[in-house]
């Protein structure tokens, strides 16, 4: 084995657990007439409604920017997806506008 360099055996891994690299603990439903807390652009939000959905949020904060991003809790959602997606409470939402210029 002279000019190589030994490699180590292949670490096996279990076969009953999934490999997962990141977890969320998951987001609960608020009951009728508690608020929705969020976390909305790493501050945390409370609105009065039990279920919100992305366009209610976004005219909640007066947010009418031709070009947004949305993202729950880390996963991008189209523009298409923002009068059905609903906002759990305690999901993490990021909303960002996009500016142009030079």
């Amino acid at each position: 084995m002279r000019g190589q360099i030994p490699r180590p055996e292949a670490a096996a891994l279990p076969s009953d657990k999934p490999l997962v690299a990141y977890t969320r603990s998951p987001a609960r439903i608020a009951g009728p007439g508690e608020p929705v807390k969020i976390v909305l652009n790493h501050c945390p939000e409370e609105f009065p409604e039990d279920s919100l959905t992305i366009r209610q949020v976004l005219n909640r904060k007066s947010w009418s920017f031709p070009l947004i991003i949305v993202r729950v809790n880390g996963v991008l959602v189209e523009r298409k997806d923002w009068d059905s997606t609903s906002i759990r409470d305690g999901s993490e939402l990021d909303l960002h506008h996009l500016l142009s210029g030079g």
